[in-house]
């Protein structure tokens, strides 16, 4: 199976596994941030992509606190050949990373990383997630409200709160 197929059958399985789990969760577990940024950003697409993502590491937030390793901050390393270092509290997965249209995609060998595909908006130097495959989950009703940011390491912030 190729990495497209393999890409669109897991984001299919996390979708599906995610609304059955998070769906009683979404109102005790609703994200903090409280407004939709796209009217306010640029949606990064094909290849600002990879000049955003390829051989960069990215330092960033998810909009609640991932149970799994009680943090929010994660930091990701997208490698110019296509593979992909993530790390977020003692959790250190490794997986490939692509550009799909105007997609950014992910796949982990760690089977507790679901990977997925996400649209990307800037405002300033921050880079804003929204999940292409599943509005709804975990509260991110209607597609929303963004699941994670992310600035390049290095780089102080123009976005509040503070990244990382």
């Amino acid at each position: 199976m190729d990495l497209t197929s393999k890409l669109s059958y897991l984001t299919q399985a996390a979708a599906f596994v995610a609304l059955i789990i998070a769906a009683p969760l979404a109102v005790a577990d609703e994200p903090t941030q409280d407004i939709d940024i796209r009217p306010d950003g640029v949606q990064v697409t094909g290849e600002m992509l990879d000049l955003s993502f390829s051989g960069i590491t990215h330092k960033g937030t998810y909009a609640i606190l991932r149970e799994h390793t009680g943090t929010k901050h994660y930091t990701e390393t997208t490698f110019e050949d296509g593979t992909v270092r993530y790390k977020e509290g003692d959790l250190v997965a490794d997986g490939r990373w692509g550009r799909f249209g105007d997609r950014l995609c992910y796949e982990y060998q760690d089977p507790e990383m679901a990977g997925g595909c996400f649209y990307v908006y800037a405002v300033g130097n921050c880079y804003y997630y929204y999940s292409s495959n599943a509005a709804g989950i975990l509260g991110a009703r209607n597609g929303l409200y963004w699941v994670a940011r992310s600035v390049k390491d290095g780089q102080k912030a123009s976005c509040e709160p503070a990244i990382g």
